[in-house]
This record gives C-alpha cells, sequence and structure tokens, in this order.
C-alpha cells in the first residue's frame, strides 16, 4: 500500500520530468543536418584527394555538416577488400541513421572508394 500511494507518484513525476531529455537526444549525439560519408582510394589514407576538398565545400555550403571517412584496407586488391570495405560501410551507415534519423548521408567515393560504394 505505501509504494502505491507514495512511490509509485514519485517515479511518474521523476519519469515526466526526465522525457525532455529524450527529445533532445539527437542534439546530444551531436547529429548534423547532412554528414559526408567519404571512402578513399587505392593507397590513400583519411579523405584522400577528393574527399578533402569535398567536405570543405559542403561544410560551407551546408554549415554543421560534418565528414566521416570510412576506414579499411586500402592496398591494390580489388575483391575481398572492396567487400569487406563495403560491409564496413554498410554496417556505419545503418548505426549512424539509427542514431541520427533525421540526418541526410552524402556518399562519395574516389578510385576503390567508388567500388566500395557501389
Amino acid at each position: 500500500m505505501f509504494i502505491k500511494r507514495f512511490i509509485a507518484p514519485f517515479v511518474l513525476i521523476a519519469s515526466a520530468l526526465g522525457a525532455p531529455a529524450v527529445v533532445d537526444l539527437e542534439a546530444r549525439q551531436g547529429c548534423s543536418p547532412l554528414k559526408l560519408v567519404h571512402v578513399a582510394g587505392t593507397t590513400e589514407i583519411g579523405l584522400g584527394i577528393v574527399g578533402t576538398p569535398l567536405s570543405i565545400a559542403l561544410a560551407t555550403a551546408v554549415p554543421g555538416t560534418t565528414t566521416h571517412s570510412i576506414t579499411y584496407d586500402t592496398t591494390a586488391e580489388y575483391v575481398v577488400t572492396v567487400a569487406a570495405g563495403a560491409a564496413i560501410t554498410a554496417s556505419y551507415l545503418s548505426t549512424q541513421s539509427a542514431l541520427c534519423p533525421n540526418t541526410r548521408f552524402v556518399l562519395s567515393g574516389y578510385s576503390k572508394g567508388a567500388l566500395v560504394l557501389h
């Protein structure tokens, strides 16, 4: 009886007070309106020759844009590493779209990175 009369209302009030935090979850996670996901070319590291200027241009055109470079094996092998890169990319996009459902993604790839995205 004590629990129903005194504790339960306290739990409901605490839950209601915490509700706005759930609404702001996306903002607290650092979700951006636009995210560039770039896959580098053969032997490149990070954003490489194409991803770097594209990232700068998008950030200038769309304030708040963020960039992510897919880390995968960029050696000159075009079967196993391309499939592995595609799996890494798909996993990243799946996770990010679940965490940040309002974020839009721009996918780019250069050379071997284009094969990964294809």
